[in-house]
């Protein structure tokens, strides 16, 4: 087995505290993430944020102010740490920034936010499961789904953005190259459909030549959900349920985190502003009078996992083609491709993401 990750790589070691030796902060970044990057970082020293777009220059956020680029060499120096405050294009940024303005690597620093601290850069889980972690990389079918996964494992040990780079395969959503897509005539399942965002970048892919269903567990979004099919015509294709899919049939609650211009739920955490009761169940039972699935994309808020194992009958019977999203858990860098190989010996599992986005890691499984 090819190790692609050694216990060397733990020399370059960021966490948040490497923060604490500048003087200063300043963001790069001023849209919807960057409010979650405030709230972490606001006992600290923040200056001001940064922005490519001319429309927010000289407005604020949160009290701060936004400048252009081109006012980053007035402002920052080498006591100064730059916090991307972007979950897309890190790497470009970062990029930008050093061969623009000559800011050194070890100035800039990857996306975080207090769900990132808790989640994503967990180094100690790294540590303890670097086997499994080359176990997975190996079992990946191409180079370039070995190269980003490595690369997403060193940028959450180092916080170098520069290891944030696209996987070259990546041109579409929910696409992996021509390998793993959505085709005409496909039985899709949304897991995860929010106000069908999803589901209508589906229906006109396929020319409305599909049928979706749609598993959307918050009501205010399930609402929106079903406004949305039948105002944009979809609901002859597309079929809703106000579920969210787990191991088990179960009643919980879901907790939403509500600002002016994000919306972040999350089973496992009780602590929010919306509070809602919602039914859980298990895809097979669900989905148990549906004769044919023929794919499945489920990003739902770290789940992936309990969804995954009350998924196994369908994953069995029809062994569908899917996207599953690894990015809100860490060891879900893992832990994913190994159960799918537990539950399809004969899945093909390749590594991309969203365009534009690689910080959040997907799983695309063909056949």
């Amino acid at each position: 087995m090819d190790k692609f990750l050694k216990y060397d790589d733990f020399s370059n070691i960021r966490t948040i505290k490497n923060l604490d030796k500048y003087e200063k902060i300043v963001l790069f970044g001023a849209g919807q993430t960057s409010y979650e990057t405030i709230k972490l970082l606001k006992e600290k020293n923040i200056i001001c944020l940064f922005d490519n777009d001319c429309n927010k220059w000289g407005t604020k956020i949160k009290g701060y102010k936004i400048n252009a680029p081109n006012e980053i060499t007035s402002i920052v120096d080498t006591k100064t740490a730059i916090v991307i405050s972007s979950v897309s294009y890190q790497y470009e940024i970062a990029e930008d920034l050093i061969k623009r303005f000559n800011i050194k690597q070890e100035n800039i620093f990857s996306y975080t936010s207090e769900y990132c601290e808790k989640n994503i850069y967990n180094i100690e889980k790294i540590k303890n499961n670097l086997e499994k972690i080359n176990a997975t990389i190996n079992l990946l079918e191409d180079n370039e789904s070995k190269e980003y996964v490595t690369n997403s494992i060193m940028l959450r040990l180092t916080r170098n953005p520069l290891y944030g780079k696209s996987n070259e395969k990546i041109k579409k959503p929910y696409e992996y190259s021509d390998i793993v897509f959505p085709k005409k005539g496909d039985y899709i399942v949304d897991c995860g459909a929010y106000i069908g965002d999803t589901a209508e970048i589906f229906f006109n892919k396929l020319n409305g030549e599909c049928k979706i269903y749609c598993i959307e567990p918050f009501k205010r979004s399930y609402s929106k959900l079903i406004d949305n099919i039948i105002s944009k015509n979809m609901k002859d294709r597309v079929k809703c349920f106000n579920y969210a899919v787990s191991d088990k049939k179960s009643i919980d609650f879901i907790t939403c985190n509500e600002d002016e211009l994000a919306v972040t739920a999350n089973i496992k955490n009780k602590k929010g502003i919306i509070f809602n009761k919602i039914n859980m169940d298990k895809l097979d039972n669900i989905l148990k009078d549906i004769q044919k699935i023929n794919f499945i994309k489920m990003d739902i808020e770290g789940e992936e996992i309990n969804a995954l194992y009350g998924s196994k009958d369908i994953i069995r019977k029809f062994k569908p083609h899917m996207m599953i999203s690894a990015y809100h858990m860490v060891e879900h860098i893992w832990q994913i491709p190994i159960l799918l190989k537990e539950l399809n010996q004969t899945y093909k599992i390749y590594a991309g993401h969203q365009p534009n986005a690689p910080f959040e890691i997907e799983f695309y499984i063909g056949s």
